[in-house]
């Protein structure tokens, strides 16, 4: 359902953005605040889940059908070196800086991306396309 209400994309880019002010806002919260802002944070990634597994195959005229797997595949390597490189980051952050930075940095982390993946899908579908309808 989360892919429906807004379509793929929007409620993938919201989620993000949720989650990043979520991240952004926990060093100015207390205990209840850090709690409400765990679940904005857990349902946000759970909400962005869905359609970014959906997104290469909704791209018909970009990515051809024997090749969404692949794609797939490819998006869950990247969020799995994401999430082996960005832990030290924040440990070596809260260590050296305190942890509102490495909470801050977080948030900064997560806009950053979500402002990558507007950018990059707009700009990859237009460059891709023409060479797969040309068979190359």
């Amino acid at each position: 359902m989360t892919d429906r209400a807004l379509g793929a994309v929007p409620t993938f880019l919201a989620a993000l953005v949720l989650e990043a002010i979520a991240f952004l806002l926990i060093p100015c919260l207390g205990l209840y605040g850090v709690e409400i802002a765990a679940a904005i944070i857990g349902t946000a990634g759970i909400a962005a889940f869905v359609p970014f597994v959906t997104i290469p195959g909704q791209q018909g005229s970009v990515v051809h059908i024997s090749a969404i797997p692949t794609a797939v595949g490819l998006m869950l390597t990247i969020a799995a070196v994401g999430g082996a490189v960005v832990p030290p980051l924040f440990s070596r952050i809260a260590s050296d800086f305190g942890f509102q930075a490495a909470w801050s940095f977080e948030g900064v982390i997560g806009l950053d991306f979500a402002c990558l993946a507007l950018v990059a899908r707009s700009t990859r579908a237009v460059a891709v396309a023409p060479a797969i309808r040309a068979g190359g």
